[in-house]
Protein backbone atom coordinates (compact mmCIF):
# COMPACT_ATOMS: atom_id res chain seq x y z
CA UNK A 1 0.00 0.00 0.00
CA UNK A 2 1.20 3.42 -1.18
CA UNK A 3 0.19 6.31 0.34
CA UNK A 4 0.96 10.02 -1.90
CA UNK A 5 0.33 13.21 -2.58
CA UNK A 6 -0.13 15.10 -5.72
CA UNK A 7 1.05 12.22 -8.01
CA UNK A 8 -0.68 10.61 -10.99
CA UNK A 9 -1.76 7.13 -11.62
CA UNK A 10 1.66 6.87 -14.45
CA UNK A 11 3.82 7.85 -11.40
CA UNK A 12 2.63 5.49 -9.06
CA UNK A 13 2.43 3.04 -11.93
CA UNK A 14 6.05 3.39 -12.31
CA UNK A 15 7.07 3.33 -8.61
CA UNK A 16 5.72 -0.07 -8.49
CA UNK A 17 7.97 -1.26 -11.89
CA UNK A 18 10.36 0.23 -10.42
CA UNK A 19 9.76 -1.09 -6.79
CA UNK A 20 10.08 -4.77 -8.65
CA UNK A 21 13.47 -4.04 -10.55
CA UNK A 22 14.58 -3.31 -7.20
CA UNK A 23 13.29 -6.87 -5.38
CA UNK A 24 14.13 -8.51 -8.47
CA UNK A 25 10.79 -9.44 -8.94
CA UNK A 26 8.23 -8.50 -11.87
CA UNK A 27 5.62 -6.96 -9.92
CA UNK A 28 3.40 -4.94 -11.81
CA UNK A 29 0.59 -2.69 -10.94
CA UNK A 30 -2.72 -3.79 -12.17
CA UNK A 31 -4.96 -1.14 -10.31
CA UNK A 32 -4.46 2.09 -8.73
CA UNK A 33 -7.54 3.56 -6.32
CA UNK A 34 -7.72 6.45 -5.05
CA UNK A 35 -9.25 7.03 -1.56
CA UNK A 36 -9.04 10.72 -1.46
CA UNK A 37 -8.90 13.90 -3.53
CA UNK A 38 -8.34 17.02 -1.53
CA UNK A 39 -11.27 17.27 0.62
CA UNK A 40 -13.22 14.61 -0.73
CA UNK A 41 -13.29 10.73 -0.17
CA UNK A 42 -14.94 7.82 -1.44
CA UNK A 43 -18.27 8.57 1.02
CA UNK A 44 -18.32 12.05 -1.16
CA UNK A 45 -18.31 9.76 -4.16
CA UNK A 46 -21.12 8.42 -6.57
CA UNK A 47 -21.81 4.84 -7.44
CA UNK A 48 -22.38 4.56 -11.64
CA UNK A 49 -25.82 3.63 -10.66
CA UNK A 50 -26.13 6.99 -8.70
CA UNK A 51 -25.29 9.21 -11.95
CA UNK A 52 -28.53 11.18 -12.14
CA UNK A 53 -29.80 14.65 -12.01
CA UNK A 54 -31.77 14.42 -8.52
CA UNK A 55 -27.96 12.39 -7.15
CA UNK A 56 -25.99 15.02 -8.24
CA UNK A 57 -27.67 17.87 -7.27
CA UNK A 58 -27.73 16.29 -3.53
CA UNK A 59 -23.90 15.51 -3.66
CA UNK A 60 -23.42 18.95 -4.58
CA UNK A 61 -25.30 20.41 -1.58
CA UNK A 62 -24.12 18.12 1.29
CA UNK A 63 -20.33 18.82 -0.26
CA UNK A 64 -20.81 22.74 0.26
CA UNK A 65 -19.48 22.65 3.43
CA UNK A 66 -16.33 21.15 2.63
CA UNK A 67 -15.88 23.20 -0.27
CA UNK A 68 -16.80 26.34 1.52
CA UNK A 69 -14.27 25.29 4.92
CA UNK A 70 -11.79 24.68 2.24
CA UNK A 71 -11.95 28.05 0.81
CA UNK A 72 -11.94 29.69 4.10
CA UNK A 73 -9.03 27.51 5.51
CA UNK A 74 -6.81 28.41 1.58
CA UNK A 75 -7.69 31.99 1.69
CA UNK A 76 -7.87 32.74 5.05
CA UNK A 77 -11.06 34.49 5.19
CA UNK A 78 -14.09 34.83 7.53
CA UNK A 79 -17.66 32.76 6.71
CA UNK A 80 -19.01 36.21 5.56
CA UNK A 81 -16.06 36.87 2.90
CA UNK A 82 -16.59 34.18 0.97
CA UNK A 83 -19.26 34.86 -1.85
CA UNK A 84 -22.15 32.42 -1.68
CA UNK A 85 -21.69 28.93 -4.16
CA UNK A 86 -24.22 28.66 -7.08
CA UNK A 87 -26.01 25.92 -5.88
CA UNK A 88 -26.67 28.23 -2.32
CA UNK A 89 -27.92 30.64 -4.40
CA UNK A 90 -30.31 28.43 -7.02
CA UNK A 91 -32.07 27.13 -3.54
Amino acid sequence: EIHCVHETQQYLRKIVHEIGLELKSCAVCTQVRRIRDGVFTLDDALLRTQWNLQSIRNAISDCQLKVREELEKTLGHQDKSVPKMAAEVAH
